[in-house]
């Protein structure tokens, strides 16, 4: 998203703030191309992304809104780096992610190098699958875990 920015494929704007727990956070909207529609959500006092917002289709054909949260925010050679995140899809937690170890410019090996590098498409198609799974557990009639 943020190359995509840069090279002048996506727009991003200042949105009205969101409330959150009687606290008002920073809304950007970020969109363009054939990207669909983001909200990131912001810290006013620290800058660090606290949340982005999107609309997906679930498996039963309804749009919902999924969040991504995220937190435990540390200091990786002067990186601020989420180390948790936790994904819901209509307010129902689907996906908790939890980042053990975070290096950058790290040089690899050219046999590893196309081994070790991961893509965010990946997290995509991951999220994707989850969200299909929590939509045919809902069309069966199936509680989600920590509901009843």
């Amino acid at each position: 998203m943020l190359r995509a920015r840069a090279e002048g494929k996506l727009s991003a704007n200042r949105i009205r703030d969101v409330v959150e727990q009687g606290r008002s956070l920073t809304a950007i909207g970020v969109g363009g191309g054939a990207m669909r529609a983001v909200v990131l959500l912001l810290d006013p006092t620290t800058d660090l992304i606290l949340a982005q917002r999107y609309d997906a289709t679930a498996v039963t054909g309804a749009r919902e809104t999924v969040e991504e949260q995220f937190s435990d925010y540390r200091s990786v050679n002067g990186l601020q780096v989420a180390f948790a995140a936790v994904v819901q899809a209509a307010g129902v937690p689907v996906l908790t992610r939890q980042v053990r170890t975070f290096e950058y410019n790290v040089p690899l090996a050219a046999s590893a190098a196309g081994e070790r590098r991961i893509e965010i498409r990946v997290l995509g198609f991951l999220l994707r699958a989850q969200l299909e799974r929590l939509g045919q557990r809902r069309q069966r009639g199936h509680g989600v875990r920590g509901q009843q």
